[in-house]
């Protein structure tokens, strides 16, 4: 399919639908948008405090994006974890959540989506519960209690695992782990001080080609199949880009400084927050018709 986003142009009468992550791609914390003197607007508040942002543009570039009813958020993050989040503008019709294992349409659970994900999950790779254990004891010295690099480490609905590291990982502990995760047929990711161990048959590739099956009133322009546009920064992200038609992943991310590469795949000319801005800017160009 010839792609309608050109280097931020629309071809008229194009449809667009954007299926996105969230963390690190639209939305920063203070420490991962850097440019700390740079204005910007909370969209999420974690213990009574702000904790992500989005710089004003942004804001109502995306407010925008939300009001065409073609924005689909995709993130690893659970359903209560994505509730937090303010995004601008009205509810997305869809949203996935942890890793393609939730689905949220109009902002309610789809139960059956559910159901079929948890089976696809434990599907593939060795089950839920052995990785779990020995990732909890990966987590724990020889005392049981958690190393002194680990703040959490977590089981999130028996989907996936994942791990939070006070300031940063042994390369050793996450050399070693991350062995083990591939080894049982998971794939895994660091985030920043985050670490995900999740069933290779969750994905947000795959949750995003189901949806645009099941649901052409969002991902189809009533004669076919509308052009998708899909964003991300990390490893967790890969699948979600090789679906796009047209990719893109912010410069300096995890992808980025990794060398991954796609026909389909853009770079944003900025970073952090700055980068957000322009990947809204130019979603809403895409999907709307505005102005960049």
């Amino acid at each position: 399919m010839t792609s309608p986003v050109v280097a931020g142009s629309v071809v008229a009468g194009a449809v667009v639908v954007v299926a996105s992550d969230l963390d690190r791609t639209l939305i920063f914390s203070r420490r991962s948008g850097g440019h700390t003197g740079v204005a910007v607007k909370d969209v999420e508040t974690y213990r009574d405090a702000p904790i992500s942002f989005v710089t004003p543009r942004a804001h109502d570039d995306l407010a925008a994006l939300a009001a065409s009813g073609r924005f689909v958020p995709v993130t690893t993050r659970t359903v209560e974890q994505y509730r937090r989040i303010r995004l601008p503008g009205p509810t997305p019709p869809l949203a996935l959540c942890a890793n393609g294992g939730r689905l949220l349409v109009d902002g309610v659970e789809d139960e059956a989506w559910s159901r079929r994900a948890s089976s696809s999950a434990s599907s593939s790779g060795e089950p839920f519960g052995a990785v779990w254990e020995w990732f909890a004891a990966a987590c724990l010295d020889a005392a049981g209690e958690p190393h002194a690099f680990v703040s959490s480490f977590r089981a999130v609905e028996d989907l996936f695992v994942y791990a939070v590291a006070h300031e940063a990982w042994p390369q050793s502990w996450i050399d070693e782990v991350g062995a083990r995760v591939l080894q049982a047929g998971w794939s895994f990711s660091v985030q920043g001080r985050k670490v995900y161990a999740v069933p290779s048959g969750l994905s947000k590739g795959a949750g995003v080609t189901a949806l645009r099956e099941l649901r052409p009133d969002v991902f189809g322009d009533g004669s076919g199949t509308a052009t998708l546009v899909t964003a991300g920064d990390s490893w967790l992200d890969r699948t979600l880009l090789e679906v796009g038609d047209v990719a893109w992943t912010p410069r300096g991310s995890e992808l980025h400084r990794a060398g991954f590469s796609l026909a389909t795949l853009r770079v944003t000319a900025e970073e952090g927050f700055a980068a957000g801005e322009e990947l809204a800017s130019a979603f809403a160009s895409a999907v709307c018709g505005l102005r960049s």
